[in-house]
């Protein structure tokens, strides 16, 4: 399943700077942003790691919000594209807080073309985005610290806020 331009614009903000990824301290957020409030809604108690909180997000599908499936779209699309290769180049690295993402991104000149263009595309298309929406960021979430996909949840939720050029790259109504 593809994702809509809108749901592939907020999974590109919220996944694509890698090593924000390393720095996630939950499950939740190890996600990313958009489904922190989902995890907590959704699957509390449950333990992270071994693929849990996405199994329990997969099972409540029904009740996830569009930001968090998008996410999910976007995690699974990364993962068929570059998990051989994280087999292969970071079989010792334990997963969880963003690390496997990390060890991806120090191997690059050795991933599978696949990888390595799905990575790329993700890139081209982050930097698209960044560049329409940075105005809109200074003017609309100026006291939202940077990192973690806080700044594109900031700009999710203002999104009636937006400029036309912003709204335009992320897909918006």
């Amino acid at each position: 399943m593809s994702a809509s331009p809108r749901q592939a614009a907020v999974l590109v903000i919220a996944l694509l700077a890698l090593p924000v990824l390393a720095q996630a301290p939950s499950a939740g957020e190890a996600l990313g942003k958009p489904c922190g409030q989902d995890v907590a809604r959704l699957c509390p108690g449950v333990k992270p790691g071994g693929g849990r909180i996405a199994r329990c997000l997969q099972g409540k599908a029904d009740q996830v919000s569009d930001p968090c499936k998008a996410r999910m779209e976007q995690a699974k699309e990364v993962h068929q594209a570059c998990h051989a290769d994280a087999e292969k180049l970071c079989s010792d690295v334990p997963p969880g807080a963003g690390r496997v993402a990390v060890c991806i991104q120090s191997h690059e000149a050795e991933l599978s073309p696949t990888c390595r263009n799905h990575l790329q595309a993700m890139r081209g298309r982050f930097k698209e985005v960044k560049a329409a929406c940075q105005e809109d960021a200074r003017r609309l979430c100026t006291n939202v610290p940077p990192g973690r996909g806080r700044v594109a949840v900031c700009l999710h939720e203002r999104e009636q806020d937006l400029g036309e050029a912003c709204r335009a790259a992320l897909g918006a109504p």
